[in-house]
């Protein structure tokens, strides 16, 4: 068993903000980076999200 950590429980940008304070620069940036492309992912499955995105595309970028 392994036994459960400080840095085992918190949010993700805690953990990360911990994890720059402690020295470990490299494994912030891991969990940030991770954490963006899982979110990504999930905006994708998103019919919501995307069907407001395509609009703001749309809307935001028409030159007329």
């Amino acid at each position: 068993h392994k036994p459960i950590e400080y840095k085992d429980i918190m949010h993700w940008k805690a953990r990360a903000t911990f994890l720059r304070n402690v020295g470990q620069a490299k494994a912030a940036a891991a969990l940030e980076k991770a954490e963006a492309l899982k979110e990504a992912k999930e905006a994708d499955e998103d019919e919501e999200f995307m069907t407001g995105y395509q609009d703001f595309l749309t809307n935001e970028f028409n030159e007329s």
